[in-house]
């Protein structure tokens, strides 16, 4: 199999997913709001507002679009359909009579008079200013006017400014003062009728400040007699703030300790790198420093090496306010602690705990443990979570350690969050809890991108140009448009009233579409996971939600946050969805099942659709196989079955994690668990009849997490499958929601419950964010099928009474018409007769009798005792 070829344009398909094309918030208010719900939705033909769109969601190709560009009419009698939502022809309300009465020729001739032009006022403007606000795509450069050896300044600089094809040119004796005078060029000539007043006019001497008489006074005194008086020196003293108090920083106390110290005032500080071997090609961060620090007057200097300018700046000037000064430890650790709170609350405690350990020299050395479960009788042998140990060492002085244990945790990352939020407060008195929030400095997006984008090209730096295009406003309107392209790649467009304004409009549209959030210049947020959630769960997440909306945006689909999704990983990390369903748990009607046939849904919930839906996907490969089987994600085995390729793995995402009150290892009395009337309920030891439950009540379906439980341990692919298809194990399970339940009691739930053994591979974890649910009509998507399917909870069929193609009736008929030997035998028969299938099955039911869980209820066998209808 080629995975180097992502096929392009393919949303869905393997590797990372391209930016969807930009739209406005119109376009998107208009996608997402006008949803509508249709059985068997299919796709769109390519018509007169689709020209040029690919085919969609065909097998290795086809991405999904906007609904709204290719729509059709939903009202057969419109013929002259208008995509913009407005009537074919002239609206119906400007017939005589009910039109807007017309003005009088008084109203219009006031209209004429408010339609005159007002005289462009340029007070308190510079000519550059003038010149970026009347005229666009404004082009500047600057060059000397006189050659000048390199690192000398040259004398003249000329500005050379292009606007509506003319160069305009100005002279001065440094880059700003050229520039307005090529400003003051051009609105000259092109602009005569707007009066402005001369450069050096503009920039007029600030008054001398005039002193109080009284003041003026004691001034003028002390300087013809050279001497302060005892009062003035009371006076001054009184007023001012120590050093101590008022210092931000270390080098900011250095330097008024020195001015507090007559003999000190003259410090000088120099940086030298000293990286050894060819500094262009190591990368930023590890370029080495070497810092002086010297007093000339006093004939002292203290010299630190390190990585980076600031530590090795901080270490000197540490260095030199204790030995010159005599300031203690406390004391720098209390301007430290200053320095740092501005940006302590924007960190979790263990960014906290490197940054202040850094600026202190002092070194954090983590060890996480495993933490063993306690009472080994009611839960299964080994560990339940983790705790930290954390060593703090000084490095001036190596035997001054702290060592602290964190609070236990479920997982390694938490121990270590525990054990740093303790050292914080223990050891430099930082309490995480009630850190004084300071309003944050709003960081430009331009800034941000440029920020992220070298931090995604591990310190190299981007290409990024900014383009002026032209405006689509007609008129007057002052209006903008700018492009930036990425690294000569990816494009993105902004819109603004300045310049300014649609550059950071385009670098918005650039977060959004690189890095998949919305980007807050005020909290200057960053596109990090949530806290406790890790890469690959939040990547998973991101990546299903925007594929999830983007397709009930194309098929024109209300969202749901119930969903779930399964998709294939392979060995480059490359994800492939392969399905998606969306559906409240539902339970059809027994009566409804004694003439069924096999054509409806029995049970009906995002995870179980999802999964039948990926059964369905596994039919179209098996299909696929003779005709190209290096693309196929099946190979052949000697045996004549079929397996999954070893390089790929299954995993399943889900918005919210099932109900496991009868699964966790804390529940007083584990068992399974069938739905009841009001909800999950312990299995009964009776298997139930189709009579009885026509009957009593609602047909016994085990609950999902037992579904889950039955899948990990006999694999997805079913008994009907296992005909042809050797087990597919789910490696890992993630869900999009924090719930009620630890991972650890959900990985218990999944894999655990029978004492069978489970790999480091296997991955059970659920995001620490919060979803909302909101519910609409249950529907399922299938990959390499042409259309959505909406489906009806009353029925178990679609919304226009036709069989689910995920129905038991459906699946056996893919499966019949792919294997036409086997269709004399029913859809019972061709389930038992999966010998391997039915042993593991066997030997799963008597496992679960013994650790005491209860009987695995079984559906009574008339419901899948049919044939197909092409047999």
């Amino acid at each position: 199999m080629d995975f180097n070829n992502p096929y392009s344009g393919y949303q869905y398909g393997w590797g990372n997913v391209q930016p969807p094309l930009q739209q406005t918030k119109d376009q998107l208010n208009a996608q997402y709001n006008s949803a509508f719900a249709v059985g068997d939705t299919s796709k769109l033909a390519t018509g007169p507002f689709g020209v040029g769109v690919p085919q969609q969601n065909k097998p290795l190709g086809g991405y999904w679009a906007q609904p709204q560009s290719n729509k059709p009419a939903q009202n057969a009698q419109m013929s002259n359909y208008t995509p913009m939502g407005g009537f074919a022809g002239p609206s119906p309300f400007s017939k005589a009579g009910l039109g807007f009465p017309k003005k009088s020729n008084n109203w219009q001739d006031k209209k004429r008079q408010s339609a005159v032009k007002k005289p462009y006022d340029p007070t308190g403007k510079s000519p550059a200013m003038l010149l970026h606000e009347l005229f666009k795509n404004v082009q500047e450069r600057c060059e000397p006017v006189d050659a000048k050896p390199p690192g000398q300044i040259p004398k003249m600089y000329r500005a050379i400014v292009t606007v509506e094809g003319g160069e305009y040119i100005g002279e001065g004796n440094n880059k700003k003062y050229a520039k307005q005078k090529a400003a003051e060029a051009v609105l000259k000539a092109l602009r005569p009728d707007i009066q402005i007043s001369p450069w050096e006019d503009t920039e007029k001497p600030a008054a001398p400040k005039q002193e109080p008489p009284k003041k003026k006074a004691k001034m003028s005194e002390e300087a013809t007699t050279g001497v302060t008086t005892k009062a003035n020196q009371k006076e001054n003293a009184g007023n001012r703030v120590p050093p101590m108090e008022s210092a931000l920083s270390l080098v900011d106390l250095l330097r008024k300790m020195c001015l507090d110290h007559p003999g000190f005032e003259e410090i000088k500080m120099e940086h030298t790198n000293i990286t050894e071997g060819d500094q262009a090609k190591v990368p930023p961060n590890k370029h080495k420093f070497r810092f002086t620090l010297s007093f000339p007057n006093q004939n002292k200097s203290f010299v630190t090496e390190g990585y980076g300018k600031t530590n090795p700046k901080d270490m000197a000037v540490r260095e030199a306010l204790t030995t010159l000064f005599g300031v203690s430890d406390t004391e720098i650790q209390t301007i430290v602690k200053r320095s740092l709170v501005p940006k302590l609350a924007q960190m979790n405690a263990l960014q906290v705990l490197y940054h202040v350990t850094a600026s202190m020299n002092r070194e954090a050395t983590f060890t996480v443990l495993e933490k063993e479960k306690e009472d080994v009788t009611k839960f299964q042998p080994g560990p339940t979570g983790y705790y930290a140990e954390l060593m703090i060492t000084d490095k001036s002085n190596p035997d001054q350690k702290n060592k602290i244990t964190g609070a236990p945790a479920a997982s390694k990352m938490e121990a270590k969050l525990n054990a740093a939020k303790k050292a914080n407060l223990e050891v430099f008195d930082i309490d995480m809890d009630n850190l004084s929030t300071k309003p944050v400095v709003p960081v430009p997006a331009t800034q941000k991108l440029h920020l992220l984008l070298t931090k995604l090209h591990r310190g190299k730096m981007p290409t990024m140009v900014y383009e002026d295009l032209p405006s689509e406003t007609p008129g007057n309107i002052p209006n903008f448009r700018v492009k930036i392209k990425i690294n000569d790649k990816e494009e993105f467009f902004g819109v603004g009233k300045s310049k300014k304004s649609a550059k950071n409009d385009a670098a918005h549209q650039a977060l959004k579409g690189i890095f998949k959030f919305d980007y807050d210049e005020t909290l200057n947020n960053d596109p990090a996971p949530c806290l406790g959630t890790s890469k690959r769960c939040y990547e998973i997440a991101e990546f299903t939600k925007r594929e999830y909306f983007q397709m009930c945006g194309f098929y024109g689909l209300g969202r749901c946050s119930d969903m779930a999704a399964f998709y294939l990983i392979n060995e480059k990390d490359e994800k492939r969805l392969l399905s998606i369903g969306s559906c409240m748990q539902s339970t059809i009607e027994p009566g409804l099942l004694k003439s069924a046939d096999g054509h409806v849904l029995v049970h009906m919930q995002s995870i179980v659709l999802a999964r039948r839906s990926m059964i369905k996907y596994f039919m179209t490969e098996l299909e696929r196989h003779e005709a190209d089987p290096e693309s196929c994600i099946f190979m052949k085995t000697e045996a004549g079955t079929f397996r999954l390729k070893p390089n790929l793995r299954v995993i399943m995402y889900s918005t919210f994690a099932p109900d496991i009150r009868f699964a966790s290892p804390n529940s007083p009395n584990p068992s399974l668990a069938v739905y009841g009337k009001d909800g999950p309920e312990r299995a009964p030891e009776d298997q139930q009849t189709i009579e009885q439950a026509v009957a009593d009540g609602p047909l016994r379906v085990h609950c999902v997490a037992d579904k889950l439980f039955k899948w990990c341990h006999l694999g997805l692919q079913g008994a009907l499958l296992s005909n042809v298809l050797e087990p597919i194990q789910l490696s890992s399970v993630y869900f999009g929601s924090i719930g009620q339940y630890e991972d650890a009691e959900l990985r218990h739930a999944f894999y655990s419950r029978i004492g069978a053994s489970v790999t480091d591979d296997t991955v059970v974890e659920t995001s620490k964010s919060t979803i909302v649910p909101t519910f609409t009509q249950p529907h399922v998507w299938t990959r390499n099928i042409e259309h959505i399917e909406t489906l009806d909870l009353k029925t178990g069929r679609t919304i226009r009474g036709t069989p689910s193609r995920l129905s038991k009736a459906e699946l056996f008929e893919s499966f019949i018409r792919q294997y036409p030997e086997l269709n004399s035998h029913t859809y019972l028969e061709l389930k038992q007769r999966s010998e391997n299938y039915q042993t593991m099955k066997g030997h799963f039911r008597n496992k679960l009798a013994e650790v005491g869980l209860g009987h695995w209820q079984q559906k009574p066998e008339s419901i899948d005792d049919f044939k197909a209808v092409s047999a």
